[in-house]
């Protein structure tokens, strides 16, 4: 039988061990939060979007029916689904910066795009400089000039690369996504706004929920316009990988312009999108 000495020992002893997790379990845990690439990994990035335009024009009577002549409809109403997956395999780092291949999988669009699946294209990754376009697959189906293509695909393509330094629970930061958008011969550029707050961490994961605002950036002094959004989701992040892996969002935006003397479009447009991310 155990005596009194003995069992007041092992009491001690599990009340520490109780005592250290509890301690643990409070303690302010901190991650980096980056979202990036690592050498010589392949990351296969499955994305959904929901798209749908309200276009509504206000105008002369007589504009309206014109509008209705060239068989357009007032309000235009589209709604569109895509789902795209691209495979980004890295190559081995030197001086900061690794090789990169981006490959199709699923390129969501139609078969006479400019980009096929299976096709890639090449490049290189840097935390600095982040995804820069270097080769493009069937330059002979492109439609614009290359080089223009291989920078805008590079921007689209670095769009959500960041480092934003460590967090605590409880602790914000803010990512700013460029959004352009062509508006009949202009095109206008909106900073999506987003507020990552990190809620809890559990088994080498982070949850976030996410905040959007939408402000406009252009100055185009040939059209007034104004916009003004907001939107939300979340996202579970991978501590030791410093990747994103699921992400939602809803975000919904509206716009006016007056294209020419009393005549006004408004532009209501909501995306829902959501993304997943394996590691390979």
């Amino acid at each position: 039988m155990l005596n009194l000495a003995v069992l007041m020992k092992i009491k001690n002893h599990f009340l520490t061990v109780l005592l250290g997790v509890a301690l643990t379990a409070c303690a302010p845990a901190q991650i980096e939060f980056a979202n990036e690439f690592k050498p010589e990994s392949e990351y296969v990035i499955s994305t959904k979007s929901e798209t749908k335009i309200e276009i509504t024009f206000e105008a002369s009577e007589d504009f309206i029916n014109h509008l209705k002549s060239k068989g357009i409809e007032n309000p235009q109403i589209s709604e569109e689904t895509s789902e795209m997956k691209i495979a980004y395999m890295t190559g081995s780092e030197k001086d900061g910066v690794m090789s990169m291949e981006i490959k199709y999988l699923e390129t969501g669009m139609p078969q006479d795009g400019f980009i096929k699946n299976g096709e890639s294209l090449k490049g290189t990754y840097s935390s600095k400089d982040k995804i820069k376009v270097t080769e493009l697959p069937g330059e002979s189906r492109i439609g614009m000039e290359a080089n223009q293509l291989m920078l805008m695909m590079s921007d689209g393509f670095s769009i959500d690369l960041f480092n934003n330094g460590k967090l605590s629970v409880g602790d914000s930061t803010t990512v700013t996504t460029p959004m352009n958008i062509p508006l009949g011969p202009y095109q206008i550029t909106i900073d999506i706004v987003n507020i990552y707050v990190l809620k809890s961490t559990n088994s080498g994961r982070a949850n976030f929920d996410i905040s959007s605002t939408c402000v406009l950036k252009s100055d185009n002094s040939q059209i007034s316009i104004s916009a003004s959004g907001s939107g939300s989701g979340n996202c579970t992040y991978d501590i030791e990988q410093r990747r994103i892996l699921s992400k939602n969002s809803n975000v919904k935006l509206i716009m006016t312009a007056e294209i020419q003397d009393n005549v006004k479009m408004n532009i209501f447009q909501e995306i829902k999108a959501t993304e997943t991310t394996e590691i390979k």
